[in-house]
């Protein structure tokens, strides 16, 4: 039986993170903290190990090396039984990238992985990346569907909200109109009855006198 791998990660001045020794297993290691603790900075430390072109090499320090570094450096280091696997060091203020590794091969998949090989791409393999199978478009497809319909529910409440408005000041419109109606017509009928009066008191004066006459 072989001797038990022991695997080790030494980091100084990357991101956040001044200074992190610690022991990982041997298969897999769960890196669990806090939103900006610095979890990121150490994916995108150890993808330097795969290997990038010049330009980004130029990057990396700008991007990784802590700003409170008094010597504007910052490594990353693997070691398996005690023997140095791979490591990056970075200088900020030369931006050189310098990564050394020991017959082993290094692959990271992060969120930047993702993002610069299949989500810019919309999914579609393209020649950079060989014997993959691409799973979870399905749900990616669904997310932005249902991103959609949260869309089209605001615009909905929105253009209903509009429509309640314009249906209440029609409403308020048509209640102005109708009072004014009503108040007419009130005053139509209060003529005709002052009228009937009038006329109702002439009628008797009128027989009364013809009755003198007689």
């Amino acid at each position: 039986m072989g001797k038990q791998k022991e695997l080790q990660i030494k980091v100084r001045n990357i991101g956040p993170i001044r200074s992190l020794d610690a022991k990982l297993a041997g298969q897999q290691n769960l890196i669990f903290a806090r939103n900006g603790t610095g979890k990121s900075y150490i994916t995108r430390a150890l993808s330097v190990l795969e290997g990038t072109d010049g330009d980004q090499d130029k990057e990396w320090p700008k991007l990784l090396v802590s700003t409170e570094a008094q010597e504007g450096k910052g490594t990353l280091e693997l070691i398996e039984n005690g023997t140095t696997i791979g490591k990056v060091d970075l200088n900020r203020r030369t931006g050189e990238t310098q990564r050394a590794v020991d017959g082993h091969i290094f692959h990271v998949f992060s969120e930047d992985y993702i993002d610069q090989n299949l989500r810019q791409t919309r999914y579609k393999l393209n020649g950079d990346i060989t014997h993959e199978i691409v799973m979870g478009e399905e749900n990616v497809t669904i997310k932005e569907k249902e991103k959609e319909i949260v869309r089209n529910k605001v615009r909905l409440e929105a253009a209903n909200a509009e429509l309640k408005t314009r249906v209440r000041t029609h409403n308020q419109n048509m209640t102005v109109a109708a009072r004014a109606m009503a108040e007419r017509k009130t005053s139509g009928q209060r003529s005709y009855r002052v009228a009937t009066r009038r006329q109702s008191f002439r009628r008797p004066n009128m027989i009364s006198i013809r009755l003198r006459r007689l």
